[in-house]
């Protein structure tokens, strides 16, 4: 059985390793010297001792290493192949000797460590964003334990644990990562899925009523709205006109002996009211000013 953690580590030192001979491979300068077919050449690679006691360094260029453009004052001469193989120059005069019309020669050299950078310049470069793709297997894994049918089974913290015990021997084949997902990724996809269900509710339920109605979007207007609509639509011409309906007649009565007795009746009760109404009023006015004979209440003067 696989022992995730140990494997982690490993890839990890692997990757470091990697990493360091890749940007030491960056520095290494491989050119090939060729004579013209004319006539022999000289390399013109004049060399120098390093002051440490390493290899030799490239003090000056001229013939077959000026024209080509890559060789520069500075450089590490790490060796070079004149068919043999490559073998590091053993003198300062190895690489300055000239050569036969139509051979050449593989001097591989080490460029200078860069000089550091400004601090804050690493800020200002282009980074990529990493894309994350979501495996079937973990997908299905999900869809099965986390979130089903619309309801979420486990919250994010929990659904990592599960997940972490459920993939625990097993990694991806693409990354070399393990195959169980981060808290942060398991809440982001949970997101999605409820957004996903939100979405799809509404729709259903803005869909609900066009079908109860007919199965038609639009089609909710009552049947007296329908027709009041289509009455409006038609032009005068084509509306119907309806007489107009003729007011009842009264009836004609003549008058009869009761009436005229109610009615002289009537006319002696109201001769009557005006006679009392006349006597009335000097009664009235003559109770009208009893209010100011009322004598006035004696006040005690005021001690001294």
């Amino acid at each position: 059985m696989q022992h995730v953690p140990s494997m982690l580590v490993a890839s990890d030192a692997l990757a470091v390793q990697q990493r360091v001979a890749r940007i030491a491979s960056l520095r290494i300068v491989r050119v090939t010297l060729r004579a013209p077919v004319g006539g022999a050449a000289a390399l013109g690679i004049a060399l120098e001792q390093n002051t440490s006691g390493g290899p030799y360094l490239v003090s000056a260029v001229s013939g077959l290493a000026e024209l080509s453009a890559r060789i520069v004052a500075g450089y590490t001469v790490v060796g070079f192949d004149a068919g043999g193989g490559i073998v590091a120059p053993k003198s300062t005069g190895d690489l300055g000797g000239e050569i036969q019309a139509g051979s050449s020669v593989v001097v591989e050299l080490r460029r200078p460590p860069p000089p550091i950078p400004d601090h804050g310049s690493a800020r200002k470069n282009i980074r990529k964003q990493a894309n994350f793709k979501m495996l079937e297997t973990q997908r299905v894994w999900l869809e099965k334990n986390v979130y089903k049918n619309g309801i979420e089974i486990m919250r994010p913290k929990v659904a990592w644990e599960a997940m972490k015990a459920a993939f625990t021997n097993e990694l991806r084949t693409d990354t070399s990562t393990p195959m169980w997902l981060e808290k942060a990724q398991i809440s982001t996809w949970l997101a999605d899925q409820h957004k996903t269900e939100k979405d799809r509710r509404k729709k259903a339920n803005a869909e609900q009523p066009a079908k109860s109605d007919g199965g038609e979007a639009g089609n909710d207007e009552r049947p007296a709205k329908k027709a009041k609509a289509a009455s409006k639509a038609l032009p005068a011409a084509a509306k119907p006109k309806v007489a107009p309906e003729a007011a009842p007649k009264a009836a004609s009565t003549k008058p009869t002996a009761s009436d005229a007795t109610k009615q002289a009746t009537k006319q002696s009760n109201r001769q009557s009211n005006k006679q009392g109404s006349k006597a009335g009023a000097p009664k009235r006015k003559a109770n009208a000013g009893r209010g100011s004979n009322k004598k006035k209440k004696k006040t005690a003067p005021p001690c001294t």
